[in-house]
């Protein structure tokens, strides 16, 4: 399995979608300085059901493509999940 199929698996596990979306490019470049061997980046974010104070964090544009992204967070211990808006 090729590394970009390794993160897409992880992104549809995460996410529950597949593939590109019509505004999102192929070509989108990701910083990868921080990746762990799950194949995402880590945050210090404190989680709010276990307290634990690191997450996986992922971007994805869910609203209009004139607002910005929204940040999504998976706790590194319990896997809760969360998401930041820039409001």
């Amino acid at each position: 399995m090729s590394e970009q199929d390794k993160y897409a698996a992880m992104f549809q596990k995460l996410t529950g979608q597949t593939g590109t979306t019509e505004i999102q490019e192929e070509t989108d470049i990701i910083d990868t300085s921080n990746v762990t061997e799950r194949g995402l980046p880590t945050t210090k974010s404190k989680c709010s059901k276990c307290d634990n104070d690191t997450a996986y964090w992922y971007l994805q544009q869910i609203r209009g493509a004139d607002e910005s992204e929204t940040r999504f967070f998976v706790c590194t211990k319990c896997e809760y999940r969360w998401r930041e808006n820039d409001n």
